[in-house]
């Protein structure tokens, strides 16, 4: 980690309240840790989406001005987003000239995270309040679902390591539901003018389609993808474990209790 910060109070950090920041981003991202998102998803409770793909476990560096500086401790620091979403929500803010204003929490060794955060650009903004949608769909279909209900391909990307608990429900729940997918491709259409036959190109096409499947088995796969064991440091649960076993292990994982700030 480039990323340093000295002189933080240690009241600061083990209060764990937030602190308003102010700054400008600067284009060096790093990656976050399978260490820092297992204790950031204890010490959540798993109120935070972690990524399932190390592209996106972004950590934005943050050049905070004087007074920001003095709150934080130092004038760089490291923030990560557990919303999920900032890397396709904040472009503009990410990467503008204007100061960006976030309320962060201390996480050690130079690290803040952000529960949310609304951008102040209105396209971006409005793409936020596209991707809230989605993710409140998610979960009522995950909560409500009833047979012959479908999931759509964007609802089901918005399901992560915040819908654990309900992930882990659903696993003794096999009611048949379908499941939205998308191909994508390159082909030939055949048309009719005047009764002649016309081939016509088709070039990046998407055809949507739908399985039957069942609740237990969109659990079942998205538990495993979100848990695999490269992606955390902590031990994950086999693959094809039991509704009883992932609800044991989910509840010994988190009753580690809050992880002290390093």
């Amino acid at each position: 980690m480039l990323i340093a910060v000295t002189g933080m109070s240690t009241a600061l950090i083990r209060a764990q309240e937030p602190v308003t920041v102010t700054g400008r981003f600067n284009d060096n991202i790093e990656k976050l840790s399978k260490s820092d998102a297992g204790r950031l998803f204890i010490r959540e409770q798993a109120r935070v989406a972690v990524p399932t793909s190390f592209h996106y476990r972004s950590v934005y560096t943050l050049e905070l001005d004087e007074e920001s500086a003095g709150r934080a401790g130092g004038r760089v620091v490291g923030v990560v987003f557990v919303d999920n979403l900032s890397h396709m929500t904040m472009h503009r803010d990410l990467y503008g000239e204007t100061p960006v204003t976030l309320d962060v929490y201390p996480f050690g060794r130079g690290l803040f995270y952000c529960r949310d955060y609304t951008p102040k650009d209105a396209v971006d903004a409005r793409s936020k309040r596209w991707y809230d949608l989605m993710e409140r769909e998610a979960a009522r279909f995950l909560e409500h679902a009833a047979p012959g209900d479908t999931l759509k391909l964007d609802q089901k990307s918005m399901i992560d390591s915040r819908h654990t608990s309900q992930l882990i429900k659903n696993l003794s729940n096999d009611n048949v539901v379908y499941e939205e997918g998308m191909i994508h491709g390159d082909g030939v259409r055949i048309v009719r003018f005047l009764g002649i036959r016309i081939k016509k190109e088709r070039v990046g096409f998407s055809n949507s389609y739908y399985i039957d499947t069942t609740m237990s088995g969109i659990a079942g796969d998205r538990l495993e993808e979100i848990f695999r064991q490269q992606y955390w440091d902590f031990d994950c649960p086999e693959r094809g474990a039991s509704a009883e076993e992932w609800q044991a292990w989910f509840d010994g994982l988190l009753n580690r209790g809050s992880i002290p700030v390093e």
